[in-house]
């Protein structure tokens, strides 16, 4: 059902195109109307840093995601970023119950300023 749940994670390849089931799980985010994260992977296998920001901006076009955080499992970059971001989700009453109303424009502006690491 989607009682349950806490917060979604969506997981892509950099540089890959938006996928229909990326379409699709992002549809169920907002069917659930529950926070997400997206993760870019693999960002240490792209020689133009730039096509990640033209991916960021297409995904962050489809949902409100609570932050993005570009990431390589291979080499652990920005994996204690992303770990950081699904701990806050989980904690009791979510990452922003107890934060002030700017809290979640700060943690867009995070995942910008993340993001221009790689650009």
């Amino acid at each position: 059902s989607g009682a349950d749940v806490d917060a979604c994670l969506l997981v892509v390849e950099a540089n890959t195109k938006i996928s229909k089931a990326d379409e699709e799980l992002v549809h169920r985010f907002k069917d659930l109307g529950v926070p997400a994260l997206l993760a870019i992977n693999k960002i240490d296998l792209l020689q133009d840093k730039s096509v990640l920001m033209e991916q960021i901006a297409k995904l962050s076009a489809l949902y409100d995601f609570e932050a993005v955080v570009p990431v390589s499992a291979q080499d652990g970059n920005g994996m204690d970023a992303l770990r950081e971001e699904l701990i806050a989700l989980a904690e009791p009453g979510g990452r922003y119950a107890h934060r002030p109303a700017g809290a979640r424009h700060c943690v867009r502006n995070r995942a910008r300023e993340n993001s221009a690491l790689y650009g």
